[in-house]
């Protein structure tokens, strides 16, 4: 094992004490949740194999790690994803937190070639690459309001991941995210870490928030069409808009009054 592939990739088998430490502090976080409610659809979560995971909506912190709860209690290498993030998150997250193996931060507009190299070693090593498909937290487009709850359009990249490496892609629901201190980032900027550190400790003592989580069924229709679709760009937003009217009719099934903003009735499907 190359040290660069264990610093980074979260596909080594070998045991790394930072697994325990990833897993001790998921586990406390946790806490701040009363239930994670599933149906068991965790059932469609594959054993093993590559695989790329794409949730919605983003409006939390606790998506990935309550993602990572389930895929580790699939996966046979008990593994989580490697969570592909804004560059941003790098400074904004405290290390101790996110470790270099876990996170890929990448500069949305201007990705650079090696972010897609790391994300063929996760892949081609058996690995999971995750990410929101919004992209953000505030999928709206309103920073500056602070809308974290209005679903925004879904970006295209997990598609392409997916696609490029032969890899099914597993869609996943998350709601009730934006009930466990949502922007912790603006919290750090007005109080410090030591504000988020009391914050969190107020959620994990009151623990009484429900997560719902819905696995989808693993869409592969993107492995086995293209001629029809020619160009890429066309191939990559269709795929994401069928992906996105899944996701959105879970979402719509389970709160009927959540606001779908960019995919709201009679809109961009």
């Amino acid at each position: 094992m190359t040290g660069s592939r264990e610093r980074l990739l979260y596909v080594d088998p070998k045991y790394r004490v930072r697994d325990s430490i990833d897993r001790g502090l998921d586990f406390v976080f946790l806490r701040a949740v009363r239930e994670i409610e599933t149906s068991g659809t965790e059932a469609n979560i594959p054993q093993k194999g590559g695989l790329v995971v794409g949730f919605a909506p983003h409006n939390g912190w606790i998506e990935p790690i309550a993602i990572d709860h389930f895929l580790r209690k699939k996966r046979a290498d008990k593994r989580g994803g490697v969570w592909v993030t804004r560059k941003e998150n790098a400074q904004e997250i405290p290390a101790v937190l996110t470790g270099e193996r876990r996170f890929i931060y990448i500069d949305r507009d201007y990705p650079k070639p090696s972010i897609f190299r790391k994300v063929a070693s996760v892949l081609q090593n058996q690995g999971v690459i995750a990410s929101a498909f919004e992209g953000t937290r505030y999928g709206s487009g309103d920073r500056e309001g602070g809308d974290i709850l209005t679903l925004g359009k879904f970006k295209p990249g997990l598609v392409l991941f997916a696609r490029r490496h032969n890899i099914p892609i597993l869609p996943v629901v998350v709601l009730g995210a934006e009930r466990i201190i949502p922007s912790p980032e603006k919290i750090k900027v007005k109080y410090g870490i030591l504000g988020v550190v009391r914050e969190l400790i107020k959620e994990i003592t009151a623990g009484d928030d429900l997560l719902q989580v819905r696995f989808l069924p693993l869409y592969d229709e993107h492995l086995s069409s293209g001629d029809e679709l020619p160009d890429r760009d066309e191939f990559l937003n269709h795929h994401t808009r069928l992906l996105a009217e899944k996701m959105v009719g879970e979402i719509r099934r389970l709160r009927t009054d959540y606001p779908l903003g960019y995919y709201r009735e009679g809109g961009s499907f």
